[in-house]
C-alpha cells in the first residue's frame, strides 16, 4: 500500500470508506514518509480523537 494513492491532487486523503485496522496505519506512514514543509488534509467520518492522542504523544507539536 503506497501513500500516494491514497494522497489526492487537492492533499486530501479520503479515509472514510476504509477500515480502521488499514486507516490508522496508513496515516502513520504517511505522517512520517511526509516531507518537511509538506502537508495532506485527512477527511474521515467522524472525530478521529484516538488518532490526534497518539500524534500528539509521539510527535508533539508538528502537526494541526
Amino acid at each position: 500500500m503506497t501513500t500516494e494513492n491514497h494522497i489526492g491532487a487537492d492533499r486530501v486523503m479520503d479515509v472514510r470508506e476504509l477500515d480502521c485496522s488499514i486507516k490508522h496505519p496508513l496515516l502513520v506512514k504517511s505522517f512520517i514518509e511526509l516531507p518537511a514543509g509538506e502537508h495532506f488534509i485527512i477527511r474521515n467520518g467522524h472525530e478521529p480523537a484516538r488518532l490526534r492522542d497518539q500524534f500528539a504523544a509521539q510527535w508533539p507539536g508538528t502537526f494541526t
